[in-house]
């Protein structure tokens, strides 16, 4: 049953992708940022709803009712066909995206969902029969989770969300320099990039506060990397230098 109703949502959102869909949007009086927020978090709990479905089934029927194939086969199933919830869940972001920019909480719900999905891909290999004697799916889940972080403590998401939000504003988006402008020290180096390339002086000013000229941290809170690039990159761009 499970199954079932989740092929008739893929085919529902293969609908949404064309023409069609896009009216049925517009008839129901919302724009597209409406339709990303409206949706997203229920499409997260329906995710959480079928996984904790998956465990129960599995923790309440019989062995040897796990072990059959056609159970095996639809108990792999489901969770591929819920990849179609993570699909659209980043598809709405991405409309919200369009909207109003990139933030670091829609950049880390996109990271969240992305993960949601590799651990369904991982509950569909377990229960399709990889492994299927070992409890490794948790560990599996926590250490892709692990690398996630690790990958966002190396990658700088904040410089990201900068170079992504000028990269808007130059073909014609709305821009939230202000927005900009609460990022941490981790930002200011991409913020100093971005300006030193730009060619249009209004995007440039809005842009200009995000480097914070006056808000250089001092003490043990200057002692790391980030502080040390960003009171360099503010000594080359601020008109007085940072504040000291």
């Amino acid at each position: 049953l499970t199954a079932v109703v989740l092929g008739l949502f893929v085919v529902a959102q293969l609908v949404a992708l064309t023409g069609a869909g896009e009216r049925l949007v517009e008839q129901a009086g919302l724009t597209p940022s409406e339709y990303a927020r409206s949706g997203f978090f229920q499409l997260c709990w329906a995710t959480a709803l079928i996984l904790a479905l998956l465990g129960l089934i599995r923790g309440l029927a019989h062995p040897e009712a796990v072990r059959a194939r056609p159970v095996r086969v639809l108990a792999a199933v489901v969770p591929l066909l819920a990849l179609g919830l993570v699909a659209v869940s980043l598809r709405r972001l991405a409309l919200y995206d369009d909207a109003f920019g990139l933030t670091m909480l829609r950049l880390s719900v996109t990271v969240a969902a992305s993960w949601m999905g590799v651990v369904l891909c991982l509950i569909s290999a377990r229960n399709a029969g990889l492994r299927a004697d070992r409890q490794w799916v948790l560990g599996a889940a926590a250490t892709a989770a692990l690398a996630l972080v690790l990958v966002a403590d190396v990658a700088n998401p904040e410089a990201f969300v900068v170079r992504h939000n000028v990269a808007r504003a130059e073909r014609g988006a709305t821009f939230d320099g202000a927005y900009l402008a609460t990022l941490s020290d981790d930002a200011v180096p991409a913020v100093g990039a971005e300006l030193r390339g730009l060619e249009d002086p209004e995007l440039a000013s809005a842009l200009t506060p995000a480097l914070r000229c006056d808000d250089d941290q001092t003490g043990a809170a200057a002692l790391n990397i980030g502080a040390a690039r960003a009171i360099s990159e503010r000594l080359a761009r601020c008109p007085n230098g940072p504040a000291s």
